[in-house]
């Protein structure tokens, strides 16, 4: 990965078996922890006969998962802990983005 040679972060990538790419960025002088996920669908990308879709998928990210299976579980247990949860739609992309307390791992 090429970086700048004034950034002192780490980074780390890795591809899971299913396609998704993780990106991990390292930086000591940070307080707080961040993830984001980025789907490459956005408003583009919507069905002419489902105007709208890629914000429903933005949605589901959030709705519930294995470990967190009630709608807004995961949304709650960040903001337990000091943290936030952000959703943008883009023509292109759907993005969540969340920040947490280092404190919370």
């Amino acid at each position: 990965m090429k970086k700048s040679p004034n950034d002192n972060k780490n980074y780390q990538s890795v591809t899971l078996d299913n396609g998704i790419r993780l990106v991990f960025v390292e930086d000591s002088a940070c307080s707080k922890s961040a993830c984001s996920l980025v789907v490459n669908t956005g408003s583009f990308d919507d069905p002419k006969d489902r105007p709208g879709f890629a914000h429903f998928i933005e949605h589901l990210l959030f709705n519930g998962n294995q470990k967190y299976p009630s709608p807004n579980e995961l949304s709650n247990f960040i903001s337990k802990h000091g943290g936030q949860v952000m959703h943008g739609q883009r023509l292109s992309t759907a993005v969540s983005f969340l920040i947490l307390t280092m404190l919370s791992f």
